[in-house]
């Protein structure tokens, strides 16, 4: 099993989604992706959106994807996802 962690948070949607994509494809059956969302930046949200809206088209029969957030903080919190792989 091996497994990557991304931390996102500055550079935009069009990088971060670059960044889970490559992860995506370096990561071993059985590993898993870590991200960490940011989203108290200026354009933060738009950035999570933009991830979660790509996450969502993920084939479930190569990848599970969870998301894990704070129930008690600010919306602006961050986040994590975890997208394993199969």
């Amino acid at each position: 099993m091996c497994s990557l962690a991304v931390s996102l948070g500055t550079e935009g949607p069009r990088s971060t989604l670059q960044a889970v994509q490559g992860a995506m494809g370096l990561v071993c059956p059985g590993g898993a992706v870590a991200v960490t969302v940011y989203r108290g930046h200026s354009g933060g949200a738009e950035e999570g959106q933009c991830l979660a809206d790509f996450l969502r088209t993920v084939s479930l029969r190569h990848f599970t994807v969870m998301e894990g957030k704070y129930l008690n903080h600010e919306e602006t919190a961050p986040y994590w996802v975890l997208i394993q792989r199969k």
